[in-house]
């Protein structure tokens, strides 16, 4: 899941792993991302449009994050590097 931090930074959360696996990306880095893993077809689409779809906010991406991967610390410097 693909969210816009806090900082305005934007990040990637795994479902599949339950922790975050892109943060602090900048708005082209995050549409190459999508863009290079065919996850989207950005014709006639700007990224904020594919946000507004697709994306989730941050306390979203917050709750999908678990221990089974990161520590208590980690998840707290996680969240602390967002903001």
């Amino acid at each position: 899941m693909i969210f816009k931090q806090p900082n305005g930074l934007y990040g990637r959360v795994s479902t599949i792993v339950e922790a975050p696996t892109h943060r602090n990306m900048s708005k082209r880095k995050c549409f190459e991302y999508l863009d290079d893993t065919d996850q989207v077809d950005f014709k006639g689409q700007t990224l904020e449009d594919w946000l507004d779809k697709y994306g989730v906010d941050f306390e979203k991406a917050k709750k999908s994050v678990s221990k089974l991967n990161m520590t208590r610390q980690e998840i707290h410097d996680w969240i602390k590097e967002a903001k």
